[in-house]
């Protein structure tokens, strides 16, 4: 039996994080859901995803953080992450491994995800 990936999408937007979830489910992979920094990276820590969906722009710590902290920790520096944000894109998003523009539909969230799962 093949493995599901499981993919962790950390998104503010309630609506938005629905919608990625539950296009990502009926493509086959378990997904979960962050709705803030902080609450990501201890989602990461305790049971490190595949792959990240990563908003930039969240509420108690940023995107930008969590790439940081996921590249210095040798347990998460591998998991591939796309950051699908509408803010401007600098060089704090270099260890991204995709970068989507909001708004963003979900079959290009779909496409970005299963390139980077299969490398």
């Amino acid at each position: 039996m093949l493995k599901r990936h499981r993919i962790l999408v950390v998104e503010d937007d309630i609506a938005l994080a629905n919608m990625y979830r539950l296009s990502l489910s009926f493509a086959g992979f378990t997904v979960s859901t962050a709705h803030d920094g902080v609450s990501a990276l201890q989602a990461i820590d305790n049971s490190p995803p595949d792959l990240v969906v990563l908003d930039l722009a969240l509420p108690r710590l940023h995107g930008a953080v969590i790439l940081s902290e996921m590249a210095g920790n040798p347990k998460t520096s591998s998991i591939p992450v796309i950051v699908v944000t509408g803010s401007d894109v600098t060089h704090a998003v270099a260890q991204a491994s995709a970068i989507v523009r909001k708004p963003c539909a979900p079959e290009l969230l779909l496409s970005a995800v299963e390139q980077r799962l299969s490398h």
